[in-house]
């Protein structure tokens, strides 16, 4: 990708302006909308981080920036948070209350991390800062990111140990095989499936995949199968003239499902939208059977087509709310979600076959900046 390119996308990245248009199949609407009274959170004002406890919103005072507001997550075990604060990643311990450092690198920067299924080891990017990103600070405190939006793969132990970069490059939302033995994430227009015991990659480019695709990433392992849900791109790069005279075309893209014991690809949803070298991955449902593609707004010109969800045979189509930020139930198949439009309400998506109902279970004066949903505590 040219340099211009990669610049003008790192910056509708970093300001989540991520999106498309033109869908093609017609999505299902059919929903129930639960009216109960949702109840503000009373005794808190400003910015909060929301985390869902046995179906009630509890606020953790916890200081999370802005870069990783999103990834916020809990342990399997429901136990460890983990959260990220001025460049290191950080860990919440839910019996003390207390966090301590996990990574504790002055000079690098982590995102994006992710728990083994095991709980045991996290994966997350990690690279070098800037010079000047130390030194910058927005009003809220938050470290100004000015370098690139992900890094290198890395893993670390839970107890702090085994900081281990798996290769150089720039990748996005490393995602855990449900055996917890492999990792995946996509790097220059092609997916790397890393195993950890061999320590190397099985690179799977766009030509492997025998769709039109000149470009294929965000890569999500499925919980439950040899399964990997990825994004595609057919359509060629609009060159800078197309791009700053508006006259770019829409990019035929989607997602697909490889079956890695076949080898084969299903599709499971096509659109056209705003050419990106980079989309949110899609999301599992704990099962297995349901994800989700969180499409968001591409700025004032392209609408939002906001959640949509299917089944693994890329079946049941449903359009559900604009979001800013979504995520699984654990152990379950609902969906929360942070209401694109008003980001003081949360609400919760619950399915049943083709029908779905969605319950408002915050409705608060404060901004949510991020929610995450904790699982049942295991001993």
């Amino acid at each position: 990708m040219k340099a211009w390119a990669i610049i003008l996308t790192l910056i509708c990245i970093s300001i989540n302006l991520i999106g498309c248009t033109g869908v093609k199949q017609q999505a299902d609407s059919r929903f129930q909308e639960n009216k109960t009274k949702s109840q503000p959170l009373d005794g808190h004002t400003g910015s909060l981080l929301i985390s869902l406890m046995d179906d009630k919103p509890v606020p953790l005072n916890v200081p999370v920036d802005s870069c990783n507001i999103m990834y916020c997550r809990w342990s399997p075990d429901g136990q460890w948070l983990v959260y990220g604060n001025k460049g290191d990643l950080f860990l919440y311990s839910y019996k003390t209350g207390k966090s301590i450092n996990l990574t504790n690198t002055p000079n690098r920067w982590e995102l994006m991390p992710s728990w083994s299924p095991d709980g045991s080891r996290l994966c997350f990017t990690s690279r070098l800062l800037h010079s000047d990103e130390r030194s910058r600070e927005d009003p809220d405190g938050n470290w100004v990111m000015s370098g690139a939006w992900g890094g290198s793969p890395t893993i670390i132990r839970r107890d702090g140990t085994g900081y281990e970069m798996l290769e150089e490059g720039l990748v996005w939302n490393p995602s855990w095989s449900s055996d917890g033995k492999m990792i995946a994430y996509g790097s220059g227009g092609s997916i790397h499936l890393f195993n950890l015991k061999e320590h190397k990659a099985r690179v799977i480019s766009s030509k492997d995949t025998g769709l039109e695709a000149k470009y294929i990433g965000s890569p999500s392992w499925s919980p439950t199968r040899p399964e990997i849900a990825f994004f595609f791109l057919n359509d060629r790069e609009p060159t800078r003239e197309e791009v700053l005279a508006g006259t770019a075309l829409p990019t035929k893209q989607g997602f697909a499902l490889l079956d890695l014991q076949t080898n084969k690809i299903r599709v499971l949803y096509t659109f056209e939208g705003p050419f990106t070298s980079y989309r949110l991955p899609a999301l599992w449902s704990t099962d297995g059977n349901k994800l989700v593609f969180h499409l968001e707004a591409e700025g004032p010109v392209h609408n939002p087509t906001g959640l949509m969800v299917t089944n693994r045979e890329g079946g049941s189509l449903q359009k559900i709310g604009e979001a800013y930020q979504v995520l699984w139930e654990p152990n379950g198949n609902r969906l929360a979600y942070v209401d694109a439009n008003d980001y003081r309400i949360v609400r919760i998506v619950s399915f049943n076959g083709d029908t779905y109902t969605i319950k408002t279970i915050i409705e608060d004066n404060n901004t949510i900046e991020g929610i995450t949903w904790r699982p049942a505590l295991k001993s």
